[in-house]
């Protein structure tokens, strides 16, 4: 309540947004705050409540960064005096970073010194001999030009303006509450069109304004259930509910 006191409707439409709030939510506990001494059951149950579901939001979201954090790779300790081909051997155009492409062109060095032909010791570690000769055409390490390559600029790229409109539509007062999937049509329907519900989207997750709010949980995946396949009685026992292909005849067990 105290940091959203001195701000305007665009102001409090983005605060909402990156803390996924509702507008209204906003005005319910600044009412709730001046009403505080006439409160009765039916609206603290709502606050606890409300205050549950944070907390299994804020639990969910723990256990996501864990499964995140565990499912992140680990450098190793001493990666660059352990002989790993990095990223050769893994299809034509991939980027060979510079210290990968000076660790290769090292092992085939010491290859050939030892009696090794160039073909084959570029072979061994995944390379060609022709990426080999451009690598070290000019006496060094040559590095992959696409890192500081200038591309151009697409011709639908979006302007600083235009994304500072779509911000400014989104976190008026009439559109505060409502997705970019409900922006978009209303606008057609008015007759403008500003861009698409995708580009909305973007343009929000950028400024930290696309959060769920709301009670609503996110999407969760379910896992298939193992399937197990009869062709006789007795095969298959279940507990609780049998999942049968149709088509298939099946024999009651047991």
């Amino acid at each position: 309540m105290v940091e959203t006191a001195a701000l305007n409707e665009a102001e409090l439409s983005a605060w909402c947004r990156e803390r996924g709030l509702h507008p209204e939510q906003i005005g319910q506990w600044r009412r709730a705050c001046e009403e505080a001494n006439d409160w009765d059951r039916t609206q603290n149950e709502r606050l606890r409540q409300a205050r549950k579901s944070d907390q299994q939001r804020l639990k969910e979201l723990e256990r996501e960064l864990k499964k995140k954090e565990k499912a992140w790779p680990r450098p190793p300790p001493c990666w660059c005096c352990q002989k790993s081909r990095g990223d050769l051997g893994k299809g034509r155009g991939r980027m060979i970073h510079t210290p990968d492409r000076r660790q290769t062109i090292e092992l085939i060095e010491e290859a050939v010194a030892q009696g090794a032909s160039q073909h084959k010791a570029c072979e061994v570690v995944g390379n060609s001999a022709r990426s080999y000769q451009r690598w070290t055409r000019e006496g060094g390490v040559k590095s992959d030009a696409r890192v500081n390559a200038e591309r151009p600029v697409p011709a639908n790229h979006l302007s600083e303006e235009e994304r500072a409109r779509i911000l400014e539509v989104c976190n008026q007062a009439e559109y505060s509450h409502l997705p970019p999937s409900q922006i978009v049509p209303i606008l057609a329907d008015q007759g403008e069109y500003i861009a698409s519900e995708s580009t909305f989207y973007r343009v929000l997750r950028e400024a930290n304004q696309a959060h769920r709010r709301g009670r609503a949980q996110p999407p969760t995946r379910r896992a298939k259930p193992k399937a197990y396949r009869a062709n006789g009685s007795n095969q298959v026992w279940t507990w609780d509910i049998t999942y049968r292909v149709p088509g298939v005849r099946h024999q009651q067990g047991g």
